[in-house]
């Protein structure tokens, strides 16, 4: 099943607006416009598509669910989620992504913005996916008793 939100009649209204998602499975939403917010709660194999947000994008306690940029957003805050897919729009690179109990996340970069790309025909280039790592590693500086955390190698890289 496919939700078009429609565009609010005011502007200033559409950028105050925020739209929230919950308890959908199965379903592709769309919002082909500018606004405030948009939250996913306890949703599953729902693909979000979406203009543009002047705040943030935020998904938690859900599985397998998608979203998809086309401009620009403040950031993007995931909690408590397996399986999450954000496809990022050329404008949006500089995005920071919030996270907290997440498995299995990848950001994909469009592949205009892909550096190995650039020598490769326009018909060839692909998106770069990129793994958010959900495995890190902590020590402690044991003169200044200071953490670090850094994301933890996986067994078998060398």
């Amino acid at each position: 099943m496919t939700v078009d939100i429609p565009v609010p009649d005011n502007p200033e209204v559409a950028l105050k607006n925020k739209i929230r998602i919950v308890d959908c499975k199965y379903c592709v939403v769309n919002v082909p416009w500018k606004a405030s917010t948009i939250i996913v709660l306890n949703c599953s194999n729902v693909v979000v598509v979406f203009k543009a947000l002047v705040a943030s994008f935020d998904i938690n306690e859900s599985k397998k669910c998608t979203a998809q940029l086309e401009d620009t957003i403040g950031s993007v805050n995931v909690e408590n989620t397996n399986g999450f897919t954000f496809y990022l729009s050329k404008n949006s690179l500089e995005t920071p992504f919030y996270t907290s109990r997440v498995l299995e996340m990848n950001i994909v970069v469009p592949a205009d913005c892909v550096p190995e790309n650039k020598s490769k025909k326009e018909n060839e280039r692909d998106p770069k996916e990129l793994a958010v790592p959900c495995v890190f590693t902590t020590t402690i500086d044991p003169v200044t008793l200071r953490m670090k955390t850094v994301p933890a190698e996986s067994a078998g890289s060398s």
